[in-house]
């Protein structure tokens, strides 16, 4: 005579369905009520309950066991397990700060029932409105990925690199992991008093790094390589002009109300100020991938198509200023440095002319012409 799955005792089915979660207890019950009763089912979930979410549903008085209540024992049972401090030791297990840090915000949006008060309309006060903000805060989020430690697993298996994109890791305790794990038993597990970083990763890391310190190096060599003699001079200067054609000084002119020139006779040109200073940045630093090209635009008049000449520049050149850069203060418009003819051919063959530039001739004694 065969037999069938009516056959098998209850105590047999109890102890099958002790082991299910709360969804599968809900499926078989509504796929074969004969065989998996709601008798049967209660007992097992009572089992559970007072076996392994003692602590998540202590003190809730007499329940009608069912796989609802089930429910609510896990999802306290999992925040409770996402929400725990780490070890103070330091010993445990890794896990993916993301996922916990979604699984968190995922399980605390969960509205679960009162299991001690009946139905009543939607709440009111202090406790209502903490729950709805836990469920704004959770709207966002997806339930958690099956794997926990999808993002900290390197392609070889192992546990990644601390340092690698959205691989940031943190320490649970054991009993805590235990819980997760029995939710989510799929991926790799990594004990801290165990486990180390990946070695592939780390040495294909460390070849990188050398790799990217060499072509550094070689990128710097190569832009100092372009700087010529005049161009050397000026990657250092920090007054503004050239100091090899720097004149002395003479006395107020009475006649005239100015001062002699302050440069040589020759050809002299105006470059921003912040466009040197990122040039000087960028042949001592090779990490700059580019250098911004030279826009000498802000010396001409919007309005007028007119040459603009800075003030400071015309007090320098003309009212006895002695330092063109010093002293200036909170200046409100853009500072320029003067450079000399050599210096400005040599920046126009080494990166380019601009679309547009200013230039003016000194004699050396009162007169320049822009």
């Amino acid at each position: 005579m065969k037999s069938s799955f009516v056959d098998i005792p209850d105590v047999a089915k109890v102890n099958i369905c002790r082991y299910l979660k709360a969804v599968d207890l809900v499926n078989i019950s509504l796929s074969s009520k004969l065989n998996f009763s709601k008798s049967v089912i209660g007992q097992a979930v009572r089992i559970q309950c007072d076996e392994e979410y003692s602590s998540v549903l202590s003190g809730k008085g007499s329940i009608e066991y069912s796989p609802r209540i089930l429910y609510v024992a896990e999802v306290k049972l999992i925040l409770c397990a996402v929400s725990s401090p780490q070890p103070l030791s330091g010993y445990g297990y890794w896990i993916s700060s993301s996922w916990l840090s979604n699984s968190k915000k995922y399980f605390d949006a969960v509205q679960l029932p009162d299991l001690n008060e009946k139905k009543k309309g939607p709440g009111k006060g202090k406790k209502a409105q903490l729950m709805k903000i836990r469920q704004r805060r959770g709207s966002d989020c997806l339930p958690p990925w099956p794997d926990m430690n999808a993002e900290i697993t390197c392609p070889h298996g192992n546990l990644s690199m601390n340092k690698c994109p959205r691989a940031k890791r943190r320490v649970v305790d054991k009993s805590s992991w235990q819980v997760l794990r029995r939710f989510y038993p799929q991926g790799s597990q990594f004990k801290t008093s165990t486990t180390l970083e990946c070695p592939v990763c780390s040495e294909i890391q460390t070849n990188a790094k050398q790799t990217e310190l060499q072509r550094l190096e070689e990128e710097k060599r190569s832009r100092q390589g372009e700087m010529q003699g005049v161009l050397c001079a000026l990657s250092t200067r920090k007054t503004g002009v050239p100091s090899s054609c720097i004149y002395f000084r003479g006395p107020l002119d009475e006649a005239t109300d100015r001062h002699n020139m302050p440069l040589k006779p020759g050809i002299y040109h105006l470059a921003p100020k912040a466009w040197l200073k990122i040039w000087r940045q960028f042949i001592k630093d090779p990490s700059l991938p580019s250098l911004p090209p030279l826009d000498c635009t802000g010396l001409l008049c919007a309005a007028h198509g007119l040459v603009i000449i800075p003030p400071h520049v015309d007090e320098y050149l003309y009212h006895g200023r002695k330092h063109l850069l010093q002293g200036l203060g909170e200046y409100p418009g853009i500072m320029y440095e003067i450079l000399s003819g050599e210096e400005w051919d040599a920046l126009q063959s080494s990166y380019g002319s601009p679309d547009f530039s200013v230039r003016f001739s000194c004699d050396g004694i009162d007169q320049i012409q822009w």
